[in-house]
Parts: structure tokens; C-alpha cells; sequence
């Protein structure tokens, strides 16, 4: 069997399909300025179910009473966008 031939345009599509892949990983996760939490984090603090929180925080944030951003953090074994809502 013939073995393919790295050329300079493969190494370069390799890198960049190295570069792709962590794309996700921790090197890319965001740092989440304090006062901001994810809805799971709120519901623990009031003690709700997470749509009950979800709910309550939308409608915060359509009264102005609420920010919400997303920010890119470590969930399982990547990092995926998150939003995060904190009181104005």
C-alpha cells in the first residue's frame, strides 16, 4: 500500500484541525466576573427547580431589573456557552 505524502498544505490543514479541536477545550474557557451565575446556581441558592429560576430571572431581565450575559465555561468535559444573569 502506497502511504500518502505529507506536503506543506496538509501540515497546514492538520494544524488547523488541531487547532479546531480545542477549540473547546479549557485554553478557551471564560473567566466569569464575580456577581454573575448560571441559573443552576441561582435555583441552589433560592432553593427552586431550575425552570421555576429560569422564569423568575427572564422576567428580571425584561423589567431591568437583571443583567444576563453569556459567558463560555467548563460543563462535563468541554466548554460550552453558558448564560449567566446577575442583579443591576
Amino acid at each position: 500500500m502506497d502511504v500518502p505524502r505529507k506536503n506543506k498544505d496538509s501540515l497546514v490543514s492538520m494544524q488547523w484541525l488541531d487547532d479546531l479541536r480545542t477549540a473547546g477545550s479549557k485554553e478557551h474557557e471564560e473567566k466569569v466576573p464575580p456577581g454573575w451565575r448560571t441559573n443552576l446556581e441561582w435555583a441552589a441558592e433560592w432553593k427552586m427547580s431550575e425552570s421555576q429560576t429560569r422564569r423568575i430571572l427572564t422576567a428580571a431581565v425584561r423589567t431591568g431589573s437583571a443583567s444576563e450575559k453569556v459567558f463560555r465555561i467548563r460543563r462535563g468535559v468541554g466548554t460550552y456557552p453558558t448564560r449567566h444573569w446577575k442583579k443591576k
